[in-house]
């Protein structure tokens, strides 16, 4: 009975939430259902974001949590949130429904290959993406 459990907590750290549960198949099996796979930006590595300072887009992320990473030191202070029209720089977390604010980030960053990936079972959580 406690198998499940004890398996998603396993399979699925450092990415807390990220995890699903194997009767839907985990991480692939969100994906596949289109469910919402990273959060927040908790698990990213802190020297992903390069250049210092360069503006950079947030998706799905609310300030208050980017502003208690910079406390905590995992995440750089100066890096400006911005809309994707005028970022740098660009986090996304992948959410199926999301898919054209994907496409503006391509647009505006003139690439579709990110530079960073983080992943769960080979599934992409999220990914940052660099002009």
């Amino acid at each position: 009975m406690l198998v499940p459990g004890v398996w998603s907590t396993i399979d699925g750290h450092p990415h807390g939430m990220s995890q699903y549960a194997p009767l839907i198949g985990g991480a692939r099996g969100a994906a596949d259902l289109g469910l919402l796979r990273g959060f927040w930006g908790h698990d990213l590595p802190p020297g992903v974001f390069t250049p210092p300072g360069a503006p950079i887009y947030l998706h799905d992320l609310h300030e208050l949590s980017r502003q208690q990473y910079a406390r905590e030191g995992r995440w750089p202070a100066g890096n400006t949130p911005t809309t994707p029209a005028r970022a740098r720089q660009g986090l996304l977390f992948h959410e199926r429904h999301m898919q054209s604010l994907e496409i503006q980030l391509w647009e505006s960053l003139h690439t579709t290959a990110p530079a960073e990936v983080v992943t769960l079972d080979d599934v992409p959580l999220t990914s940052l993406y660099r002009e």
